[in-house]
């Protein structure tokens, strides 16, 4: 009960940020698992991505990264992260430490990975977003 209450004391603002730190916990370990179930429900179908190199990919694209294996990760951890919420759009700024492949090449360190939430009518889901390379 006193879980409730604490949580009815919350500004809507500061529950959204929670709600989309659970989303960002859930995506992140969706990606360390490569659990394409997850991943199809929380991207949205408008997703724009803009991987390193400049490369820029849609849901599908990302989708089938990860189902061919050409998307491949050995560790993934959440450095730091910052949220912002303004209305129905979240921003969400990670510094994630990540080794893995893609496409057959190794790469390994610190990236910086920018993702855009949007609520529609309830359900907030990923619409964009990119990743770079960190010191």
């Amino acid at each position: 009960m006193d879980r409730v209450v604490h949580l009815k004391k919350l500004t809507p603002k500061l529950m959204s940020i929670s709600h989309i730190q659970s989303l960002e916990n859930c995506f992140i370990e969706a990606m360390r698992t490569a659990d394409l179930s997850v991943m199809q429900e929380l991207i949205d179908e408008s997703l724009i991505f803009n991987i390193p190199g400049g490369v820029v990919i849609s849901k599908s694209d990302d989708l089938e990264a990860y189902k061919s294996g050409t998307m491949h990760l050995d560790s993934l951890e959440l450095v730091e992260q910052e949220i912002s919420v303004q209305g129905d759009v979240a921003v969400v700024n990670n510094l994630l430490k990540m080794n893995g492949s893609y496409g057959g090449s190794p790469f390994g360190g610190n990236f910086r990975v920018m993702r855009v939430w949007k609520n529609f009518d309830g359900s907030w889901r990923l619409i964009a977003g990119s990743s770079a390379p960190a010191q």
